[in-house]
């Protein structure tokens, strides 16, 4: 649905931030995702256990 480029852990480097087209409230919830230049492969930077998508943000959450 959407996707930013940000550097969200301060490390310099711009993480992407994904909002995910999903119905319901599914599309509130936010994957961060992380590239690794050695592994030259993008992961969740801090997945939610149990999440059912591996959302990094849930934004229902307050």
């Amino acid at each position: 649905k959407a996707v930013i480029a940000a550097d969200v852990d301060g490390d310099g480097r711009a993480e992407l931030i994904v909002q995910p087209d999903l119905p319901g409230t599914g599309g509130n919830d936010l994957w961060v995702m992380k590239y690794d230049p050695s592994r030259r492969a993008w992961a969740h930077l801090s997945p939610m256990a149990g999440h059912p998508f591996g959302a990094d943000v849930n934004c229902d959450l307050g």
